[in-house]
């Protein structure tokens, strides 16, 4: 079964946060003029990287995770989409849509992901642990 990232952890701050669309193209160089750009593959893993601000506990947690559940990275995992998951469905003019008992909808978006090139580098920053790590999002 593939592990799931764990609920207790935070979503991943602002500041250090970067989505990177997967490479797919095949770049040749030509002697004059733009290079040719064609198709490689049909899809690419994205890269995200990301920094959380844990406590001493949920960065113990984190590595937990890392070593025991996905086999020091090298297992996928299923993760909420940071950007997407809980924002609210809404119509042409942004007004939220609701159910038929007056509940937001809201979006629900899940990645298939890898821990990418690199293992987590964690900072102690204070009383809490700040952990930056990359991640490669699975098309």
């Amino acid at each position: 079964m593939t592990a799931l990232w764990p609920a207790e952890l935070p979503r991943p701050m602002r500041q250090g946060y970067q989505h990177q669309l997967g490479e797919a193209r095949l770049v040749t160089p030509m002697d004059a003029g733009p290079p040719r750009l064609r198709r490689r593959y049909s899809q690419m893993p994205a890269i995200v990287g990301m920094t959380l601000d844990l406590s001493v506990d949920q960065a113990l947690r984190l590595e937990r995770f890392f070593f025991e559940e996905v086999k020091g990275g090298s297992l996928p995992f299923l993760m909420r989409d940071p950007e997407l998951d809980g924002l609210p469905l809404t119509d042409e003019e942004g007004t939220p849509l609701t159910d038929g008992e007056g509940n937001p909808l809201t979006i629900a978006a899940w990645w298939l992901c890898l821990f990418a090139e690199g293992l987590p580098a964690r900072t102690v920053v204070g009383v809490r642990r700040r952990v930056s790590f990359q991640l490669a999002v699975l098309p």
